[in-house]
């Protein structure tokens, strides 16, 4: 890893000091963010300050494209709900911030300009920096026993660590069976083989059967459509293998999981669809109710947790129904990225995401011609794990926050910045 930042760090030293600031604060920011909160914050902040100052300087003419539009759509739909919360409590300023700030990253990270070398330094460098968060996990799982789950300790909860991985997992597999390593000379490539089986463990450790079945789905679309060259249909074989058997070691983790769900509520008149969705159905149907209540700016952001028992009791009394206290449940949030954000943000929110998901599918559907080319074939992967990850995953839940969205966006950024470099090589090439 240091002979990789060496190498890199010798071709940067031809940028400008400034440029290199900005570079440096950018990997420290990758390199800490499923491990370290502050750290991972300040760096982040670092990073963009010194990249707008140095677009400033660049180019002081704002040019505009469809992802600004949607980056601001992102934004205002958030400033909205803060300023006209349904249920005023205090948070929802405080997720303004957080989703500006992550926002922001994005927004700043698309108009940087970087060449094909530094590109692959930050996207290898976000695979392989998983393994120290993964050493910690395993530690306070295996050894220190204070936790039950395997959790990255910046990414918090293990459902959010599940969707972590499985961007990592997926963005390392698009590498191996897009990039064409020399298997025998380059050592980068048994690095991120043991990287990619690693964080496929992992997943599984998470217990997650989505996250389990979006990995599967993403490794088996890869080596249907990405280049199938000697190199790419062994690490392929390999790392299918490795698939197969891990599932089956874990396979009773997984199974005894579903098998609880549906004992614990095997009285309840949702116990049919216990064993898919587990409580999902209860909370579900909770925040179903407050969207009817707050349709247009949600009830504010973040303020999930504050939605009570006796709020809901009132909300069905008043509509002239029965209250039973077994068909709602109040888990502070709704296990779903699009009803999280009809319930915090309202129609405008849910428009917000809608529009990201949709236009940045629209963009990988129209790339696919491109995931042939070595310098560009390995962001498609990226991205399109990313996304994968964030909006298959976000049906069964909260996906898009915190390290996830700062992750999924840095994949979208970097996929974008080496579309640019794709179309204006294609350019210079037709003139």
């Amino acid at each position: 890893m240091l002979n990789i930042m060496k190498t890199y760090l010798k071709q940067w030293s031809k940028e400008k000091p400034l440029k290199i600031l900005e570079l440096l604060f950018l990997s420290l920011f990758i390199l800490t963010l499923p491990s370290l909160e502050a750290p991972k914050n300040i760096f982040l902040a670092g990073f963009i300050v010194v990249a707008l100052w140095n677009q400033f300087q660049i180019n002081k003419k704002l040019l505009w494209s469809t992802w600004d539009w949607i980056f601001l759509l992102l934004i205002t739909s958030t400033l909205l709900s803060a300023i006209f919360p349904g249920i005023p409590a205090g948070e929802e300023w405080h997720g303004f911030i957080t989703i500006t700030f992550t926002t922001l990253f994005a927004w700043t990270l698309l108009r940087v300009s970087y060449n094909k070398n530094q590109i692959f330094f930050l996207f290898y460098l976000s695979i392989v920096t998983i393994i120290l968060a993964l050493i910690f996990g395993f530690y306070e799982i295996k050894i220190s026993h204070v936790r039950n789950y395997l959790e990255l300790h910046s990414v918090g909860h293990v459902n959010h660590s599940a969707i972590y991985l499985t961007m990592i997992f997926g963005a390392a597999c698009g590498l191996l069976l897009a990039f064409p390593f020399k298997i025998s000379k380059d050592f980068k490539y048994p690095i991120l083989f043991v990287v990619t089986i690693s964080t496929l463990v992992a997943i599984f450790a998470t217990k997650s059967r989505i996250a389990i079945f979006v990995s599967l789905l993403i490794l088996i679309i890869f080596i249907k459509i990405l280049p199938n060259t000697k190199n790419i249909k062994i690490s392929a074989l390999f790392i299918a293998l490795s698939f197969v058997c891990i599932t089956l070691a874990f396979n009773n983790g997984v199974i005894e999981k579903s098998i609880g769900y549906y004992k614990i509520d095997n009285n309840s008149e949702l116990k049919g669809y216990q064993i898919l969705l587990g409580d999902r159905t209860r909370v579900w149907r909770t925040y179903f109710l407050v969207v009817e209540k707050y349709p247009l700016l949600g009830i504010g952001n973040k303020n999930s947790r504050y939605i009570t028992k006796n709020l809901i009791e009132n909300y069905v009394t008043n509509d002239g129904k029965q209250f039973k206290s077994d068909m709602y449940s109040l888990p502070g949030h709704s296990h779903n990225l699009y009803l999280t954000a009809l319930v915090e943000r309202g129609v405008i929110g849910f428009l917000a995401i809608f529009i990201l998901m949709i236009f940045w599918l629209k963009n990988l559907l129209s790339d696919y011609k491109y995931i042939k080319s070595k310098e560009f074939g390995y962001l498609w992967a990226g991205s399109f794990s990313a996304w994968m990850s964030i909006f298959l995953i976000g049906i069964f839940n909260t996906s898009f926050k915190h390290e996830n969205a700062l992750l999924s966006l840095f994949f979208l950024s970097l996929y974008l910045m080496g579309k640019r470099i794709k179309v204006y090589n294609q350019q210079l090439q037709h003139h």
